[in-house]
């Protein structure tokens, strides 16, 4: 292989790794300022498996606050992979829709299931929703990594 297809993986794979490392802090500041922006109240707290908002005082329209994190992270990722869409930087661009499609995947299965499963079922199928959002965003990467793989032969 040559060493400008490795280092091509390579920064996918770094910036794959600082995206869904960010997602969290992402993700919860935006449960947190839709709850308030509905008029709720809450706290985050740290989990095993992330964080969580702690709702203290209920927001009208809670699901939407629920929506709200998986969602607009995922958007924000999606407009960050647009302008690397526009500046050619396919690194950049496949790495941001592996983050952001499971995202979105993700803030709808929150939005249906948060309340009705348990926790256990819960994770389980959380994970299942997310490698589906990474397998749906293939449909994106394949025609970047072709694109990719023309920018390196030249």
């Amino acid at each position: 292989m040559r060493r400008e297809t490795l280092l091509s993986i390579l920064e996918i794979v770094v910036c794959y790794a600082i995206y869904v490392f960010i997602t969290v802090p992402i993700h919860e500041f935006l449960h947190m300022y839709v709850l308030k922006a509905l008029g709720g109240d809450g706290y985050c707290r740290l989990t095993p498996f992330g964080a969580e908002v702690i709702f203290t005082k209920m927001p009208r329209m809670p699901w939407l606050v629920t929506l709200s994190g998986g969602v607009l992270t995922g958007l924000i990722f999606l407009a960050l992979a647009y302008w690397d869409y526009i500046d050619g930087d396919w690194e950049e661009y496949i790495a941001l829709h592996m983050t952001a499609w499971p995202q979105i995947f993700y803030g709808v299965f929150e939005t249906v299931a948060i309340t009705r499963l348990p926790l256990t079922a819960y994770i389980m199928w959380a994970d299942i929703i997310m490698g589906a959002g990474i397998v749906f965003s293939l449909v994106f990467i394949i025609p970047a990594v072709k694109e990719l793989g023309r920018a390196l032969s030249s």
